[in-house]
């Protein structure tokens, strides 16, 4: 975001190289379609001027997705012997105690719980899973959890009532804590334009809850092809549906996605997870002179 990027910049800022503290930049984001999303701002010109200026002066640049990385060379001039993958962080034991705690808002009981999670906002496309549970039959025993808030919150609690589905669809704003929900669902789903890697995926691979995303980056096609979850197309609320309905009534499938999300997820478990954070900075400040400068192509 921007304040790191400026905390970093003012460290480096009119200090010679032989002077410079080390400096390691990290993304969470993928940085060219969030300025796309936001060109012509002012905000996101400043901070598209400080990633430019920034991105290749780092002795190291990580990113939590491929997509980041991609960003970070094609468009920001990172020389690619220069950029790390970093997992995410998730820690189960933590994880499966809150996840027994009493929920802020009721769980429906008796019923199939599809769950999403996260900001109420255009990009998160919370109403492709809305109008893909309108499709599916009552028969299912099924009801849509939505945790989170933002400004189109009014817009999605009247699309559910266009679509007569209104009883069916819970809003739960926003809770300090969502595990119990997403521990509780048949389903977690995620409908975005695009992340990063997003941590609501890991943690609910985590608790055991079977995962269902849009294929908006490549860390979202490969989680699929090793099937550790199912995808379906940005904003195709018919393929979701089908997606979903086959989870529903399949326990064969979901007992299997669950397996093979525990070996996808298992890079990110702590405490193993936070040693490649370690050996970056270890090697960042140890090799600061000796990481090899290749022209980047791009």
């Amino acid at each position: 975001g921007f304040y790191p990027n400026l905390v970093a910049w003012r460290a480096v800022a009119g200090l010679p190289k032989d002077r410079r503290p080390v400096l390691v930049l990290s993304e969470i984001n993928s940085m060219r379609r969030e300025y796309l999303e936001t060109k012509g701002k002012l905000r996101a010109e400043v901070l598209e001027r400080l990633r430019r200026q920034m991105y290749p002066q780092a002795e190291i640049f990580a990113a939590n997705s491929e997509d980041g990385l991609t960003d970070a060379v094609r468009w920001y001039g990172v020389e690619p012997a220069r950029i790390r993958r970093l997992p995410n962080l998730a820690e189960p034991e933590r994880l499966h105690r809150l996840a027994r705690e009493t929920v802020q808002r009721g769980l429906t009981n008796g019923l199939q719980s599809i769950c999403i999670v996260g900001r109420l906002f255009h990009r998160k496309r919370v109403d492709t899973l809305i109008r893909s549970a309108a499709e599916l039959p009552d028969t299912l025993n099924w009801c849509v959890d939505v945790v989170g808030d933002g400004e189109d919150r009014p817009a999605l609690e009247a699309l559910a009532g266009q679509l007569g589905i209104k009883e069916r669809v819970n809003f739960h704003g926003w809770l300090d804590n969502p595990y119990p929900l997403i521990a509780h669902a048949t389903i977690s789903v995620l409908c975005s334009e695009f992340e990063g890697f997003p941590n609501v995926v890991l943690e609910a691979m985590v608790l055991g809850t079977p995962v269902i995303t849009s294929l908006n980056t490549k860390d979202a096609h490969d989680m699929v092809e090793q099937g550790a979850a199912l995808g379906f197309p940005v904003g195709d609320h018919e393929t979701l549906a089908r997606q979903i309905a086959k989870l529903l009534l399949d326990e064969d499938l979901r007992k299997n996605l669950r397996q093979a999300a525990r070996l996808y997820a298992k890079r990110h478990i702590l405490p193993d997870a936070i040693r490649e954070y370690e050996a970056l900075i270890f090697d960042a400040v140890q090799h600061k002179k000796d990481i090899p400068r290749v022209r980047c192509a791009a």
